[in-house]
């Protein structure tokens, strides 16, 4: 029996640490390794921007008292009705999350979700365009199929295909939970 820290760890630990090495420009040339980094820096920043254009786009909804209604009394007083009847919904995490958990209005469930789930749009169509192909080049670059190869590489699930097998298999178990 070996002891903890023996040959196969180490050289385990070693083989990770060099592979975040490659998966980082390490052996390719100094035209290729500068490219790279321009790559990593605009990924970065096109993240963040698309970031930024999720959080600063505060989407709301208009819904009359009606739609409300079945929600509890602490919930509903976290969305006025004006004297007009209605009430302005912001479409953020907490009122998806409230009306989600609590409303049995399927109408106002899908408004809420739709208007979160825009946050950032049309803004971040070039971003995402632009944050696409450079990770599709970041990943050529490596010797890598696709950006998705190149993410999983270093994830327990390994590959696109991996991957894809597990969704499956969790989405056949839970159709056979619910039957």
């Amino acid at each position: 029996a070996q002891k903890a820290g023996g040959p196969q760890e180490l050289r385990y630990i070693l083989e990770r640490q060099l592979d975040s090495f490659r998966r980082n420009g390490a052996g390719r040339d100094e035209t290729t390794r500068a490219r790279l980094e321009t790559l990593v820096q605009r990924i970065a920043a096109a993240s963040f921007e698309f970031q930024d254009n999720v959080n600063n786009d505060v989407r709301t909804i208009e819904v009359t008292a009606a739609d409300l209604s079945g929600l509890p009394t602490e919930v509903r007083g976290a969305f006025p009705v004006a004297a007009n009847g209605t009430a302005r919904i912001a479409a953020d995490e907490i009122a998806v999350r409230s009306i989600l958990e609590y409303s049995d209005n399927g109408s106002l469930c899908k408004q809420v979700v739709q208007a979160y789930g825009s946050r950032g749009w049309p803004a971040n169509d070039a971003v995402f365009k632009r944050l696409v192909a450079d990770r599709a080049e970041l990943a050529k670059l490596l010797g890598y199929e696709t950006y998705a190869h190149y993410h999983l590489a270093d994830h327990m699930v390994r590959t696109p295909r991996n991957l894809k097998a597990f969704i499956d298999q969790t989405a056949a178990s839970l159709r056979v939970r619910s039957d």
